[in-house]
Parts: structure tokens; sequence; C-alpha cells
């Protein structure tokens, strides 16, 4: 799916985040979206993901502009072709990693969720802790149960928000590797907010807001 955006203008109460933002990321490219705090990432990331309508501007998923269809159909077509990695993954504490990850065909139609999932942990290498509680896992091995829950119903674009800031430089670069090996693995758009310079250095495309 290719990602269009058109003279995005945005401004939340007195602040103006964005005036005459346009970009483009084609099907199976990579974005990295970064800037100060502040500075609009997340922000744009929900307008991308269809979340959060701009002041003005146009989106485009392929040749549909999601801000243009009624909410419900917004939404149908959010979970159909976006996957979402934000900041705060929401495991539940209490489910295994196995049950976490398909916890996504509630809200996704996955006809083989079972074989998907499977195939997933052992891709993220999440196999061996398939069976151990969200909350007794390692903040790594969350985030990567956070993407295989994500990529479990095969989105076209895979959006996610500092998915490197609350880990170690060891475990960041593990993520980093994961993250663009399954997006070339998966054939997916990946477009991500970040300050870490390494996954910057390795995205196709890099837009940085100013402060």
């Amino acid at each position: 799916m290719q990602v269009d955006l058109s003279q995005l203008r945005h401004r939340l109460g007195s602040l103006e985040l964005f005036d005459g933002l346009s970009l483009s990321v084609a099907s199976g490219r990579s974005l990295a979206v970064t800037g100060p705090s502040g500075g609009g990432k997340s922000t744009l990331l929900h307008i991308l993901a269809g979340l959060m309508a701009p002041c003005s501007g146009s989106l485009h998923w392929d040749q549909v502009e999601p801000y243009r269809l009624s909410a419900r159909r917004r939404e149908a077509l959010r979970l159909a072709h976006i996957g979402l990695l934000l900041q705060q993954p929401h495991l539940h504490p209490h489910l295994d990693v196995r049950a976490n990850i398909l916890l996504a065909a509630t809200f996704h139609r996955v006809a083989d969720a079972e074989q998907r999932s499977e195939t997933l942990l052992e891709a993220t290498g999440l196999a061996p802790c398939a069976g151990v509680r969200g909350a007794a896992i390692s903040g790594g091995q969350l985030i990567r149960c956070a993407l295989a829950r994500a990529l479990l119903p095969r989105p076209q674009v895979l959006i996610a928000d500092e998915p490197t800031a609350t880990l170690d430089a060891a475990s960041a670069s593990a993520i980093i590797d994961l993250l663009l090996e399954r997006q070339q693995a998966e054939g997916l758009s990946l477009i991500v907010a970040t300050h870490d310079p390494q996954l910057t250095a390795r995205c196709d495309q890099v837009l940085e807001l100013a402060s």
C-alpha cells in the first residue's frame, strides 16, 4: 500500500505542528520520522494511521481517502491494512506470549491465526517463551511480542512509534534488525517515529520535523 499525504496542516490548541507538509511512502519502503520531542511525530503517525483527522490536507491509502469515509468504514479499512506498534505495547499481563499475539485475531479476520502465530513466534525469537505470562518477559521480548501481534493480520503498512525508546543499546539494535527483517519478509511499508540514529540510518527515507 502506498501512503500519500498532501498539504497537511494541523494545530493542537495554539501550537501549529504542520504547515503544508507533503510526503509519499511507496509500497514496501520505509520512512523514519525524526525530530525533537513535542515536534509532532506521534501526532503525524496518528494522522497517517487514520486515527486523527488533520485540520486540512489529504491522506491517501493507495487510491482511498480514509478521512472522506465514515468512521466505521475508516476503522474497518485501518484494521484490514494498518498494523500499529505503539510506545506502550499494552500486553495482557496474565496471558502468555502466544495468547497475547492471538489477541489480534479478536479484531481482525485471520483464517490461519494459530499457524500464523506459530510462524511469528519463530520469526521473532519468542518460541522459547511462548507460554510465559506477559508480566514476566523482558522489555525486548515485550516489543517482539507487540510486533508479532501487529503483524498477525498481515498488514500492508506497519506504523511504529519509538519502538526502541525504552531499550538498552543491545536490545534496541536487535529490535531494529528484527523490525527491518520483518518489513522485508512481509513486503510491507514501514513508517516509524524515532530518536534512534541507527534506525534512522537504515530507513529508505527520512522526514525531520522541526521544533
